[in-house]
């Protein structure tokens, strides 16, 4: 028989990613409110007609699926996932001085917060682009990237007591000697590149308050940042101190992927013992989300 009907199995997949999707946006948004800006969840059209095509769900070639866990539980990069980061710091760092991709794609139109930022000023939209570029780091190094260790439980289930038991995982990982002596080598690691961080999100801020203060100065100089591009930047900076700053950030960049890599084994390790765990206390719980 012919058709375009998604298989059964295929369909529970493509439902659970795009719940994932939007579990992803509630997070980002509830991330964005944080730091004080309103952010609308939302998920593209084409991207929603993407996960629900009927074909893509093998894994990569040579995947293994070490790196799944049964509850939402919020997961650092894996080691394939960590190769793209340590890519993307190269040739970005964090986004901050170095803006080649700040310009949205025309087709965009449909999400509303563009409408959002295009109400406020220039600086607090400029603020609010800065936010949303700390909430996709935060977020992507937190993310298993399975849709089966967000939101692949089966209907039914009381998302309530999944999170719960999620997050009782993530407090066991955390208070672990192990997590906290991987987190202690981290420190060291970042310390002896030139950069004394508490943690990776303190990487990031880092090179922000870099920003922050270049930006202070561009200002009071008479040379205010006119556009987050970075010939805006190099106009208000000059082009000889935006590059080292540029060479600065990818360094940031690249000393956290890399110091972090020990930390986040130990978490992976941490978490995949603790959900056993977990789970073996609530019996009932470990049967409805199944193997």
């Amino acid at each position: 028989m012919t058709g375009s009907a998604t298989p059964h199995a295929e369909l529970e997949r493509t439902e659970a990613e795009l719940a994932a999707a939007r579990t992803h946006e509630e997070a980002f948004a509830e991330c964005m409110r944080e730091q004080g800006f309103e952010y609308v969840p939302w998920i593209p059209k084409d991207l929603a007609e993407e996960l629900m095509a009927p074909q893509g769900f093998a894994p990569p070639s040579g995947e293994v699926d070490d790196y799944s866990l049964r509850l939402p539980v919020a997961m650092p990069p894996t080691p394939r996932e960590r190769e793209e980061l340590l890519r993307r710091a190269e040739t970005e760092g964090f986004g901050i001085f170095i803006r080649s991709d700040i310009t949205a794609p025309a087709d965009n139109v449909e999400d509303p917060n563009i409408a959002i930022a295009d109400r406020l000023d220039e600086e607090s939209r400029e603020a609010r682009e800065r936010a949303m570029k700390q909430c996709e780091l935060e977020l992507g190094e937190k993310a298993s990237g399975s849709p089966e260790s967000s939101a692949g439980w089966p209907d039914g289930i009381d998302d309530e007591l999944v999170f719960e038991a999620a997050a009782i995982v993530e407090g066991l990982v955390v208070a672990d000697i192990a997590y906290q002596e991987a987190m202690i080598e981290f420190r060291r690691c970042m310390t002896a590149r030139g950069y004394p961080v508490s943690d990776p999100a303190a990487a990031y801020d880092l090179v922000a308050g870099w920003f922050e203060e270049e930006d202070a100065r561009a200002r009071a100089e008479g040379r205010p940042i006119e556009v987050l591009t970075e010939e805006g930047l190099a106009a208000a900076m000059g082009k000889e101190r935006l590059a080292a700053l540029q060479a600065d950030e990818r360094a940031v960049a690249m000393a956290r992927v890399e110091c972090s890599e020990p930390l986040h084994r130990v978490w992976w390790e941490l978490a995949r013992e603790y959900e056993n765990q977990v789970l073996a206390d609530d019996p009932r719980l470990a049967a409805l989300i199944g193997p």
